[in-house]
């Protein structure tokens, strides 16, 4: 299993044991999930497990809960996918669940975490992200973490019942 720790955070490799009522609940909640695909689906433990097992069994992603080093509460997760070794690359994917924490660094923190695990462990030279152009929280949080906007793909998701730009963003980590 692999661990993390940073000065507020600790991130440890997802396993089934992370999913609970409150994971669940984040995932079911309007305003944690406003800018995500799995707003579309009810979500229960059973699902979140399965989802879970899926990215333990995908060899290209690499999922870590986010802990609270004060509190040992789970507040969030963030994930690289789409893990190339042959380009070097990843996408990276943030989501702080516990809206107590909101605005308080814990999504930078996590995020560099994993940009230094993705350089010394896996090897990798480039991190990408994207996110919707309404969403000004997520923009705001990669472009202060030096990530460049690459590419906008025009009405590319529904968001409120509009079709929306989706804002592609990459950094060079090495």
């Amino acid at each position: 299993m692999i661990m993390i720790v940073g000065s507020r955070v600790k991130l440890i490799e997802f396993s089934i044991d992370v999913v609970t009522d409150s994971y669940v609940n984040w995932l079911n909640d309007p305003q944690v999930n406003m800018f995500l695909e799995s707003r579309y689906v009810r979500h229960d433990i059973d699902s979140c497990k399965k989802f879970v097992q899926e990215v333990i069994d995908d060899p290209s992603a690499k999922m870590f809960a986010i802990f609270d080093l004060e509190s040992g509460k789970h507040v969030g997760n963030v994930k690289l996918a789409d893990i190339n070794s042959r380009y070097q690359r990843a996408e990276i994917g943030i989501l702080i669940g516990d809206r107590n924490v909101w605005g308080k660094g814990y999504a930078s923190e996590a995020i560099n975490l994993v940009e230094h695990y993705a350089r010394t462990e896996l090897g990798l030279r480039r991190i990408t992200a994207g996110c919707y152009e309404c969403n000004g929280r997520s923009l705001r949080l990669f472009e202060s973490l030096g990530y460049e906007r690459e590419g906008l793909l025009k009405e590319h998701f529904i968001y409120e019942g509009k079709f929306v730009n989706s804002v592609r963003m990459g950094k060079v980590i090495s």
